[in-house]
Protein backbone atom coordinates (compact mmCIF):
# COMPACT_ATOMS: atom_id res chain seq x y z
CA UNK A 1 0.00 0.00 0.00
CA UNK A 2 1.30 3.43 -1.04
CA UNK A 3 -0.97 5.82 1.20
CA UNK A 4 -1.02 9.77 1.50
CA UNK A 5 -4.37 10.83 2.40
CA UNK A 6 -3.53 14.32 0.31
CA UNK A 7 -3.82 12.46 -2.89
CA UNK A 8 -6.60 10.90 -4.55
CA UNK A 9 -6.81 7.41 -4.01
CA UNK A 10 -6.78 3.99 -6.48
CA UNK A 11 -8.02 1.15 -5.32
CA UNK A 12 -6.57 -1.59 -7.76
CA UNK A 13 -9.29 -4.81 -7.93
CA UNK A 14 -8.14 -8.50 -9.10
CA UNK A 15 -10.14 -10.66 -10.33
CA UNK A 16 -10.66 -14.34 -9.77
CA UNK A 17 -7.89 -16.61 -8.55
CA UNK A 18 -5.78 -13.73 -8.59
CA UNK A 19 -4.10 -11.42 -5.48
CA UNK A 20 -2.44 -8.16 -5.47
CA UNK A 21 0.30 -9.05 -6.82
CA UNK A 22 -1.86 -9.54 -9.87
CA UNK A 23 -2.29 -5.39 -10.22
CA UNK A 24 1.59 -4.91 -9.14
CA UNK A 25 2.37 -3.20 -12.59
CA UNK A 26 -0.56 -1.04 -12.68
CA UNK A 27 0.05 -0.09 -8.57
CA UNK A 28 3.47 0.86 -9.58
CA UNK A 29 3.01 3.06 -12.90
CA UNK A 30 -0.22 4.98 -10.95
CA UNK A 31 1.80 5.85 -7.58
CA UNK A 32 4.25 8.64 -8.57
CA UNK A 33 0.39 10.57 -8.71
CA UNK A 34 -1.88 8.46 -6.47
CA UNK A 35 -2.28 6.95 -3.02
CA UNK A 36 -2.23 3.19 -4.03
CA UNK A 37 -4.97 0.31 -2.17
CA UNK A 38 -4.33 -3.11 -3.28
CA UNK A 39 -6.13 -5.59 -1.45
CA UNK A 40 -5.81 -9.18 -1.75
CA UNK A 41 -9.68 -10.70 -1.97
CA UNK A 42 -11.30 -14.16 -1.89
CA UNK A 43 -11.33 -14.65 -5.62
CA UNK A 44 -10.64 -18.24 -5.45
CA UNK A 45 -12.88 -19.91 -2.89
CA UNK A 46 -15.07 -17.14 -2.02
CA UNK A 47 -18.16 -16.15 -3.52
CA UNK A 48 -18.46 -12.37 -4.92
CA UNK A 49 -20.42 -11.08 -1.70
CA UNK A 50 -17.13 -12.01 0.69
CA UNK A 51 -15.04 -10.19 -1.73
CA UNK A 52 -17.34 -7.12 -1.89
CA UNK A 53 -17.26 -7.34 1.93
CA UNK A 54 -13.30 -8.02 2.15
CA UNK A 55 -12.89 -4.92 -0.07
CA UNK A 56 -14.75 -3.47 2.23
CA UNK A 57 -13.76 -3.83 5.00
CA UNK A 58 -10.11 -2.60 3.32
CA UNK A 59 -11.58 0.31 2.21
CA UNK A 60 -12.77 1.42 5.84
CA UNK A 61 -9.91 0.11 7.94
CA UNK A 62 -7.94 3.17 5.17
CA UNK A 63 -10.98 5.75 5.85
CA UNK A 64 -11.05 6.17 2.33
CA UNK A 65 -14.47 9.22 2.50
CA UNK A 66 -11.64 11.14 3.83
CA UNK A 67 -9.33 11.23 0.76
CA UNK A 68 -10.02 13.93 -1.99
CA UNK A 69 -10.91 11.50 -4.93
CA UNK A 70 -11.40 7.50 -4.69
CA UNK A 71 -10.89 6.44 -8.44
CA UNK A 72 -11.01 2.35 -9.27
CA UNK A 73 -9.58 0.60 -11.62
CA UNK A 74 -10.24 -3.19 -11.86
CA UNK A 75 -9.39 -6.41 -13.67
CA UNK A 76 -12.20 -8.75 -14.88
CA UNK A 77 -14.30 -10.14 -12.04
CA UNK A 78 -13.01 -6.82 -10.14
CA UNK A 79 -15.14 -4.79 -12.15
CA UNK A 80 -18.20 -7.20 -11.36
CA UNK A 81 -16.68 -6.74 -7.30
CA UNK A 82 -16.71 -2.64 -7.74
CA UNK A 83 -19.83 -2.49 -9.53
CA UNK A 84 -21.85 -4.54 -6.47
CA UNK A 85 -19.19 -2.62 -3.52
CA UNK A 86 -20.49 0.86 -4.81
CA UNK A 87 -24.07 -0.36 -5.46
CA UNK A 88 -24.69 -0.86 -1.71
CA UNK A 89 -21.83 2.03 -0.37
CA UNK A 90 -21.19 4.98 -3.19
CA UNK A 91 -19.02 7.62 -1.92
CA UNK A 92 -19.95 11.34 -1.91
CA UNK A 93 -15.90 11.06 -3.06
CA UNK A 94 -16.60 8.95 -5.53
CA UNK A 95 -13.84 9.45 -8.54
CA UNK A 96 -13.61 7.57 -12.04
CA UNK A 97 -13.43 4.14 -12.86
CA UNK A 98 -11.86 1.76 -15.28
CA UNK A 99 -12.78 -2.01 -15.60
CA UNK A 100 -10.36 -4.20 -17.57
CA UNK A 101 -11.50 -6.86 -19.41
CA UNK A 102 -14.69 -7.62 -17.12
CA UNK A 103 -17.40 -10.14 -18.37
CA UNK A 104 -20.35 -7.90 -18.16
CA UNK A 105 -22.00 -10.78 -19.39
CA UNK A 106 -19.99 -13.73 -18.97
CA UNK A 107 -17.94 -15.99 -20.26
CA UNK A 108 -18.98 -19.11 -22.20
CA UNK A 109 -15.30 -20.65 -20.35
CA UNK A 110 -17.33 -20.34 -16.54
CA UNK A 111 -20.36 -22.03 -18.20
CA UNK A 112 -18.10 -24.90 -19.24
CA UNK A 113 -16.57 -24.69 -15.92
CA UNK A 114 -19.91 -24.84 -14.19
CA UNK A 115 -20.47 -28.26 -15.92
CA UNK A 116 -17.66 -30.04 -14.01
CA UNK A 117 -19.24 -31.97 -11.03
CA UNK A 118 -18.36 -30.18 -7.85
CA UNK A 119 -16.22 -27.54 -10.00
CA UNK A 120 -18.57 -24.14 -8.83
CA UNK A 121 -18.86 -25.56 -5.59
CA UNK A 122 -16.07 -25.80 -4.88
CA UNK A 123 -14.99 -22.08 -7.21
CA UNK A 124 -17.58 -20.23 -5.95
CA UNK A 125 -16.59 -17.06 -7.88
CA UNK A 126 -17.33 -18.74 -11.18
CA UNK A 127 -21.28 -18.25 -10.26
CA UNK A 128 -20.37 -14.47 -11.19
CA UNK A 129 -18.99 -15.18 -13.99
CA UNK A 130 -21.80 -16.93 -15.81
CA UNK A 131 -23.61 -15.52 -18.72
CA UNK A 132 -26.95 -13.97 -18.16
CA UNK A 133 -25.79 -12.21 -14.63
CA UNK A 134 -27.62 -9.06 -14.24
CA UNK A 135 -25.45 -5.93 -12.38
CA UNK A 136 -26.25 -2.80 -10.72
CA UNK A 137 -25.83 -0.09 -12.63
CA UNK A 138 -23.34 3.00 -12.88
CA UNK A 139 -25.64 5.73 -11.16
CA UNK A 140 -26.95 8.39 -13.96
CA UNK A 141 -26.34 11.18 -12.38
CA UNK A 142 -23.03 10.73 -11.71
CA UNK A 143 -20.05 12.88 -12.71
CA UNK A 144 -17.66 9.99 -11.62
CA UNK A 145 -17.34 8.52 -15.26
CA UNK A 146 -17.10 4.68 -15.92
CA UNK A 147 -14.26 3.35 -18.78
CA UNK A 148 -14.35 -0.12 -20.38
CA UNK A 149 -10.91 -1.56 -21.95
CA UNK A 150 -11.47 -5.41 -23.41
CA UNK A 151 -9.03 -6.80 -25.25
CA UNK A 152 -8.87 -8.56 -28.63
CA UNK A 153 -5.61 -10.87 -28.30
CA UNK A 154 -5.93 -14.75 -28.50
CA UNK A 155 -2.96 -16.08 -27.98
CA UNK A 156 -4.59 -17.94 -25.38
CA UNK A 157 -5.44 -21.33 -26.44
CA UNK A 158 -8.91 -21.84 -24.23
CA UNK A 159 -9.95 -18.53 -27.09
CA UNK A 160 -10.78 -21.18 -29.69
CA UNK A 161 -13.42 -22.43 -27.50
CA UNK A 162 -14.83 -18.96 -27.60
CA UNK A 163 -17.29 -17.82 -30.31
CA UNK A 164 -16.22 -14.68 -31.73
CA UNK A 165 -13.46 -11.99 -31.01
CA UNK A 166 -12.31 -11.98 -26.98
CA UNK A 167 -9.54 -11.91 -25.12
CA UNK A 168 -9.07 -15.56 -25.04
CA UNK A 169 -10.94 -15.60 -21.71
CA UNK A 170 -13.59 -13.33 -22.22
CA UNK A 171 -16.00 -12.16 -25.04
CA UNK A 172 -15.38 -8.74 -26.83
CA UNK A 173 -19.27 -8.20 -26.93
CA UNK A 174 -19.48 -9.24 -22.82
CA UNK A 175 -16.93 -6.48 -21.79
CA UNK A 176 -19.89 -3.66 -23.05
CA UNK A 177 -22.30 -2.28 -21.04
CA UNK A 178 -24.61 0.44 -21.50
CA UNK A 179 -23.66 2.48 -18.66
CA UNK A 180 -20.26 2.77 -19.89
CA UNK A 181 -18.82 6.34 -20.72
CA UNK A 182 -15.94 5.23 -22.99
CA UNK A 183 -14.98 2.10 -24.28
CA UNK A 184 -11.67 0.94 -26.27
CA UNK A 185 -9.87 -2.16 -27.31
CA UNK A 186 -6.31 -3.11 -27.22
CA UNK A 187 -4.42 -5.94 -28.97
CA UNK A 188 -4.10 -8.11 -25.93
CA UNK A 189 -5.06 -11.09 -24.21
CA UNK A 190 -6.91 -11.33 -20.52
CA UNK A 191 -3.49 -12.35 -18.64
CA UNK A 192 -1.26 -9.67 -20.23
CA UNK A 193 -3.72 -6.58 -20.78
CA UNK A 194 -3.52 -5.57 -17.36
CA UNK A 195 0.45 -5.37 -17.47
CA UNK A 196 0.68 -3.57 -20.55
CA UNK A 197 2.09 0.07 -21.32
CA UNK A 198 -0.70 1.26 -23.72
CA UNK A 199 -3.34 0.01 -20.77
CA UNK A 200 -1.47 2.19 -18.38
CA UNK A 201 -1.22 4.77 -20.21
CA UNK A 202 -5.03 4.39 -20.73
CA UNK A 203 -5.98 4.26 -17.43
CA UNK A 204 -3.85 7.21 -16.60
CA UNK A 205 -5.71 9.30 -19.03
CA UNK A 206 -9.43 8.18 -18.06
CA UNK A 207 -8.86 8.95 -14.40
CA UNK A 208 -7.91 12.28 -15.20
CA UNK A 209 -10.47 13.34 -17.85
CA UNK A 210 -13.14 10.95 -17.66
CA UNK A 211 -12.36 9.81 -20.92
CA UNK A 212 -10.25 7.94 -23.49
CA UNK A 213 -7.71 9.88 -25.73
CA UNK A 214 -6.43 12.79 -26.16
CA UNK A 215 -8.41 16.26 -25.34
Amino acid sequence: MRLDNNKALVVLVHGFNKDERDMEFLAQGLARQYSILCPTLPTRFGSLQQAVATLRQALDKQNWQQYPRVHFVAHSMGGLIVRQLLAEQPPDNLGHSVFIATPHDGSPLASLADKLPGYSRLFQPLQSLLPGQRWASWREDSQAHLGIIAGCGTQDPLGALIDGESDGRVPLASTRCDDASDWMVLPLCHKAIHWHQDTLAAVQGFLERGRFGAD
